[in-house]
């Protein structure tokens, strides 16, 4: 089949070059994998595809040698392919909502190395049952490093939090 996702985005930058803001709106669309439809013991050929409307606002900010942002952002999904233990099945949550805030901060500490270091709160809800979304963490983190040893090589390492989340034991499914 066939699926239209428009998307838009506006962007105002100061004349200084000191601020930017940003807004975007749009939907998506995501068709269930093969895997998910027919693998063994846990595919579902009823799923139906996923579809979201995203809005995001943010602004950025120069900062020395680097870049503070901050952006806001809302998801509305209808039919969120999801995986459920207790059946072992892939299945579609009628209508979920993932809502937050996420702020980063790059530095470039001289042409050879920069750093990165972000923060991302997130609000997630099944609208059917009000239950938070499984396996979607409420607090993540990361620390990264861009090395530029030689011309033409960078090396990122990266050290990520992801906070408690929500979900199913694969015993009881609950």
């Amino acid at each position: 089949g066939s699926a239209w996702s428009p998307r838009a985005t506006l962007v105002w930058r100061s004349a200084d070059s000191l601020w930017k803001l940003r807004a975007s709106g749009g939907s998506a669309f995501r068709a269930p994998s093969v895997g998910e439809l027919y693998y063994p013991f846990s595919g579902n050929p009823d799923l139906k595809p996923e579809r979201s409307v995203s809005w995001e606002a943010g602004a950025e900010r120069a900062v020395g040698n680097g870049r503070a942002e901050v952006s806001l952002f809302w998801n509305d999904f209808r039919d969120l392919i999801v995986y459920d233990f207790a059946r072992s099945q892939n299945f579609n949550v009628g209508r979920a909502r993932a809502r937050g805030v996420e702020a980063v901060f790059r530095h470039e500490f001289g042409a050879r190395v920069g750093a990165d270091v972000g923060y991302t709160y997130l609000d997630s809800e099944d609208l059917r049952t009000g239950e938070a979304l499984l396996r979607r963490p409420r607090h993540r983190g990361f620390l990264s490093l861009a090395l530029h040893p030689l011309s033409g090589l960078t090396v990122s390492p990266r050290a990520t939090f992801v906070g408690a989340r929500r979900d199913a034991n694969p015993a009881s499914g609950i």
